[in-house]
């Protein structure tokens, strides 16, 4: 790891994983091949006491660590991203693994390409009742932004460049329920003209757990988040609908009415 030329900083969000998150650690070490790179811890005041005895051992040793109290995953990201000497950055959760080479081949394709701002792939989740278990594949698809205005199908381990979250001002802190900063996010960075990248391969392991942010409560926050997305970016989101011609691929004629009738407030 060299932080005198570094190339991408990974953030690893960390509230009471530290059964899990040397194995997130790993998954980086193993793969990033000769990558000059960074990990920055963010303890987002864990309580439990597994944890904290591992946030302290890995303080001591190589990683940068930052102690904030419990402030939620969009903020303990922009905290370590704030801090980040990378030009890119991975933001990967403490319980979750990359597969192998997703790193080096996602730094690649952002260096050979620099219209290129945001590099994602497919991940399979996992349990651990038994051991590691494959529980569903997540197989992701082009990016297109009419889908993404109706559901967040990239998922927050993506790669992309430090300028880009800059420019969106990070993540939003301010949505109505966790678990879909990433999703406000990906908007907010192709409404200012960022530009998508999908890697149609296996890039990282998603684990699922009883209390997973994938597994609770979801149609709720779903909604929620949706609708604050909406009426956070309405203006450009509606242009959007309006003047793309494919605007119906994804959500059919009704329902784009629907979405216009929110944003504007009045019926169409």
């Amino acid at each position: 790891m060299s932080f005198n030329r570094v190339v991408v900083s990974i953030i690893i969000p960390c509230y009471n994983h530290g059964a899990y998150i040397q194995e997130a650690i790993s998954s980086i070490e193993q793969n990033a091949g000769d990558l000059a790179y960074e990990i920055i811890i963010v303890d987002d005041g864990s309580t439990d006491e597994l944890t904290k005895t591992k946030i302290k051992e890995l303080a001591t040793q190589k990683y940068k660590v930052i102690q904030q109290p419990n402030a939620g995953l969009a903020a303990a990201r922009n905290n370590g991203i704030a801090l980040a000497k990378g030009k890119y950055i991975l933001p990967l959760d403490s319980d979750n693994r990359l597969h192998a080479n997703y790193l080096t081949k996602a730094v690649a394709i952002l260096d050979d390409d620099s219209s290129i701002d945001v590099v994602y792939g497919n991940s399979v989740f996992f349990g651990e009742n038994d051991g590691v278990r494959n529980v569903g594949n997540n197989y992701v698809g082009e990016f297109d932004f009419n889908r993404m205005v109706d559901c967040n199908y990239i998922d927050a381990c993506a790669i992309y460049k430090k300028s880009m979250w800059e420019k969106a001002g990070g993540y939003d802190g301010n949505m109505p329920a966790m678990g879909h900063e990433d999703w406000e996010l990906w908007v907010n960075m192709f409404l200012l003209g960022g530009r998508f990248y999908f890697l149609d391969e296996l890039c990282f392991y998603y684990r699922v757990t009883i209390g997973s942010m994938l597994v609770t409560n979801v149609d709720n926050k779903h909604e929620l988040n949706k609708e604050y997305i909406y009426k956070k970016h309405s203006y450009k989101i509606v242009s959007h609908l309006l003047h793309d011609s494919n605007k119906f691929n994804y959500i059919n004629k009704h329902k784009a009415k629907a979405i216009v009738k929110l944003l504007l407030g009045r019926g169409l």
